[in-house]
């Protein structure tokens, strides 16, 4: 079975570049992640079963398992408010690109983000999505996830139109990969 390489990404906001003195001409992306694909699930809610507490995401610590699972009636283990960008549209879907507003937190209410986890579901049930085990990858005995913004490695414009999403069905390619699991993994946590 060939591997296959995943990782995550996420939009820096221009204030959050601001006080992180980062200069933000073209839109930039923090990478967070670097995976490797272990298994595909048939559905969210059998790979949800997969996964122990622990820490996920920023905030809230820890969750039962990662926010990208989407198949609760409410989001238990999605990206507190004030810590992700959410989507308002009108009608019912925030997630179709087309009629959304993306919203930072200041901007956001908890009825924006329920509207978002909502939004998701619904999309991964319409469109009978499967779900991919992952696990972090460990470079030099640190784990190739960076949740301290402060800390995590910065994507460029150049870089972004390399990057392919496995969660678009593609692999990003293995030079490419290696570079973002190392710049990763020197600002994540030793593995213990």
């Amino acid at each position: 079975m060939a591997v296959h390489s995943s990782g995550y990404r996420t939009r820096i906001d221009p204030l959050v570049g601001k006080q992180l003195g980062i200069d933000q001409l073209p839109p930039l992306y923090f990478v967070v992640a670097a995976m490797r694909v272990e298994k595909v699930y048939g559905s969210h809610e059998a790979a949800s079963c997969q996964f122990t507490p622990r820490q996920y995401v920023t905030a809230p610590n820890p969750t039962p398992y990662p926010p990208n699972l989407v198949h609760a009636p409410d989001p238990v283990a999605a990206v507190c408010r004030e810590s992700c960008i959410v989507f308002r549209a009108p009608g019912s879907s925030a997630i179709d690109p087309t009629k959304r507003t993306p919203l930072v937190p200041s901007e956001s209410t908890e009825s924006d983000r329920q509207n978002t986890y909502c939004g998701y579901g619904e999309r991964m049930h319409k469109r009978k999505l499967h779900a991919a085990l992952c696990r972090i990858d460990v470079v030099n005995g640190r784990e190739a996830l960076a949740l301290d913004p402060a800390r995590a490695p910065v994507l460029s414009a150049d870089e972004c139109g390399q990057w392919r999403e496995y969660g678009n069905g593609l692999s990003i390619p293995e030079g490419f990969a290696a570079d973002l699991r190392g710049r990763i993994a020197a600002a994540g946590q030793l593995v213990a």
